[in-house]
């Protein structure tokens, strides 16, 4: 029996159970993460990884064409949203939303609470790992081919983890719980989001693992949790009837 087999019977049988662990799983990845987050500058060998990866990337070859296929996974360039949601991300949110319409429609109501959710536990994480993790910018120690304009943006906003991966982690795999098809395209998505944001050198490499572990175990969570509703919701429609 897999792993995704094993955990639906576990929330048809006990959706408060489920609910419970979905809420563990949120909780205990996210005090994971920023207590690692304060450790990693104290250890050497993941610093000099750190620092080996990040200078490859972005001190290596920067052709015009591939910077302008990373420009728009970087920029807001929709004129709403502010620069808490990076603009891609809409994009995203419109894709498995068009399929959930067409091909799940029956599931659209709980995949909207599901991305609320996403949304307000995301912005919690936002300001908790913000406010408990001290972590400075890799360009104000290492070699980087960063503009002084690019670098008086970025020193303003957390390193760690990695917003833009932590979000396309954490949004996709909520979506993908609802619109299954979606999965392999939003993983390499993701994988691709993970690249621009060494190559373009807003982030350690570890920023963007913890943004990958984050978001995919938080989205992991909030799946537990509105399934096990779900499930709740179906339980009492029959007792009723």
């Amino acid at each position: 029996m897999n792993a995704a087999l094993y955990i639906q019977n576990k929330v048809s049988a006990h959706p408060v159970r489920s609910i419970v662990l979905g809420i563990l799983i949120i909780v205990i990845t996210t005090i994971g993460i920023i207590l690692v987050g304060n450790v990693l500058d104290h250890i050497a060998i993941i610093s000099a990884f750190d620092g080996w990866i990040y200078e490859k990337l972005n001190l290596g070859p920067h052709p015009a064409w591939l910077n302008t296929i990373v420009s728009p996974f970087n920029f807001n360039f929709l004129p709403w949203g502010g620069t808490f949601i990076p603009s891609f991300l809409y994009f995203v949110f419109a894709l498995g939303f068009i399929y959930i319409v067409i091909f799940r429609r029956k599931d659209i109501g709980w995949a909207a609470l599901a991305l609320l959710l996403a949304i307000l536990i995301d912005t919690i994480l936002y300001k908790l790992t913000n406010a408990y993790v001290m972590r400075d910018r890799p360009f104000l120690h290492l070699p980087n081919s960063l503009s002084a304009s690019a670098k008086a943006i970025w020193v303003n906003w957390p390193t760690y983890p990695s917003g833009h991966v932590r979000d396309m982690a954490l949004y996709s795999s909520v979506l993908a719980g609802f619109a299954p098809k979606l999965f392999w395209p939003f993983i390499i998505l993701t994988i691709w989001i993970c690249y621009t944001r060494i190559y373009l050198g807003a982030h350690y490499p570890t920023d963007v693992l913890a943004g990958l572990v984050l978001g995919y175990f938080v989205g992991f969570g909030i799946l537990l949790i509105v399934r096990s509703v779900r499930r709740l919701f179906a339980k009492k429609e029959r007792v009723q009837v």
